[in-house]
């Protein structure tokens, strides 16, 4: 005689199978990494560096950058640290396509510019750490930017006007 449970494995609700294929979030399916991986092998041309040398340069594989050139996943950090560094090369640009593709003038000095967040430091510098070694992380922390920066573009716009505006009329020093 076999024993029946008295609930079937597809009765659980996580083990069911719905006519709607489960959602997750995934951003690769972001159209801009496409964009920044041309924008990296845009740069890397630029340069007129092999993959190779930029492999041997950087210590990535010369298939990781492959990888980040071609729009499959976004670059890690210690790639893009090392191009910022090394050619001080403009991150607005690769991550947006807006501005100028190396740091000059006033952008190149505000680079070195050290952030101070407060009593969030420490939350700051753990979730850099974070994304810098997870992918996940920083694909979240990215799309979580992204959609933010786009939802409230104009808060933003206007709060920046104010403190650029604050900044001219309080003295330096």
């Amino acid at each position: 005689m076999r024993i029946q449970p008295n609930k079937q494995e597809s009765d659980f609700p996580d083990n069911q199978k719905s006519a709607k294929k489960r959602k997750s979030f995934r951003f690769t399916d972001v159209p801009r990494m496409k964009e920044i991986g041309g924008r990296l092998k845009r740069l890397r041309t630029t340069l007129n560096i092999t993959l190779v040398d930029m492999s041997r340069l950087t210590g990535i594989s010369l298939g990781y950058i492959c990888v980040f050139e071609r729009g499959k996943n976004l670059p890690n950090s210690k790639y893009l640290l090392y191009l910022i560094d090394n050619f001080k090369v403009n991150l607005n640009f690769i991550i947006t396509g807006n501005g100028n593709m190396f740091l000059e003038g006033d952008d190149l000095r505000n680079q070195e510019k050290v952030y101070n967040f407060g009593v969030y430091q420490d939350e700051i510098d753990e979730m850099l750490s974070l994304a810098s070694r997870m992918p996940g992380v920083m694909h979240a922390v990215l799309e979580f930017f992204s959609t933010y920066k786009f939802e409230k573009e104009r808060i933003i716009k206007a709060y920046l006007e104010r403190l650029e505006e604050t900044e001219k009329e309080t003295p330096a020093g």
